[in-house]
């Protein structure tokens, strides 16, 4: 564990934030806020002693990262970490429920009837969606009934964790910039299926007084996640292949291109998806013209080939109406 809260530091302030922060937090809260246990006492000693060395290896790993990292600014990873304009603050926070349901597998679906073949599957991955928002609020109710057996006490922390990084994730999707893609509140949804699951697994056994609820509670999550099973078993072999960045590397191929320009979106993907034959270096491209950006690039990556004899830009649509507005497009077109 304790070289895992060490690799979790390598991840910055994200590590911080969803790992370090909700074990650590969670396993002291889990002991302390317990008022049968003496606060003054060995055990009480030794629960601080493991927060404190989970803490310090991941403060290790945070140096690590800094010295690997030398004078390399993770912006985008910060920009993450800043506030958003207040009065965006309430539709963020309107937004969280379809962004909940969105990621768990609820389809926009107008116009089509509830008993049709989409709209039951539609129907259940919607009553799945409010379960595992459900379920770990009646964990959490039955806190006081987990025993003090090993199974007990990892529930109460496990219930602490999810608590800790639904509030870290909130924190940034409603007052920060997280909102801005949904598949940022995976962590908060990834806490809250873990914690419902270890709750089934438990009420049953011990036969607590919401063990049968439990368990017709998480039909409709077990149906779901087949019904999303049998989705991808039905997918076409190669099927991702249809998308944009591998229609482009086809056409780079055909016209014999092999190094370019692109922006962020469309250079690295098609560098990689080609294993590198063709090259693509992530660009600025606007009303000032192109220039180098430094995010996930070296800088040996914009040396002009000698032995290369062209190179390709690629552009969207509103990228190219942008560029051509520059003084260095209209220059020489």
């Amino acid at each position: 564990l304790s070289l895992f809260m060490l690799l979790t530091g390598l991840d910055g302030i994200t590590g911080i934030t969803l790992f370090t922060i909700p074990l650590a937090g969670a396993v002291f809260a889990e002991h302390f806020v317990n008022s049968k246990q003496r606060i003054a006492s060995r055990k009480s000693a030794l629960i601080v002693t493991r927060v404190l060395v989970l803490v310090i290896m991941s403060v290790i790993g945070v140096i690590i990262n800094n010295k690997l990292a030398g004078k390399l600014v993770a912006s985008y990873q910060d920009a993450n970490s800043s506030f958003s304009d207040m009065n965006s603050w309430m539709d963020h926070l309107r937004s969280l429920p379809i962004d909940w349901m969105k990621l768990l597998g609820v389809k926009d679906l107008p116009d089509v009837m509830f008993t049709d073949e989409k709209g039951i599957p539609n129907l259940i991955a919607i009553l799945a969606s409010l379960i595992i928002a459900v379920l770990p609020i009646i964990a959490t109710c039955c806190y006081k009934k987990y025993g003090k057996d090993r199974r007990g006490r990892m529930m109460r922390i496990w219930i602490w964790i999810h608590w800790a990084v639904t509030a870290v994730n909130l924190m940034g999707y409603i007052f920060g910039v997280l909102s801005i893609a949904e598949w940022r509140i995976v962590p908060m949804i990834g806490t809250a299926l873990i914690l419902s699951i270890l709750f089934v697994c438990y009420s049953v056994p011990k036969k607590l007084d919401v063990s049968r609820t439990a368990i017709l509670l998480m039909i409709p999550v077990i149906v779901a996640g087949a019904i999303s099973c049998n989705d991808v078993i039905k997918m076409k072999k190669d099927s991702y292949k249809q998308n944009t960045q591998y229609m482009l590397a086809d056409f780079l191929k055909e016209e014999g291109m092999t190094k370019g320009y692109a922006t962020f979106w469309n250079a690295n993907s098609i560098t990689v998806i080609t294993g590198e034959t063709i090259k693509v270096r992530d660009v600025y491209a606007d009303s000032n013209g192109v220039y180098m950006r430094n995010y996930q690039s070296s800088k040996r990556w914009y040396a002009t080939d000698p032995l290369q004899r062209e190179y390709f830009l690629l552009l969207t649509g509103s990228e190219f109406d942008e560029f051509s507005c520059s003084s260095v497009y209209n220059a020489d077109p």
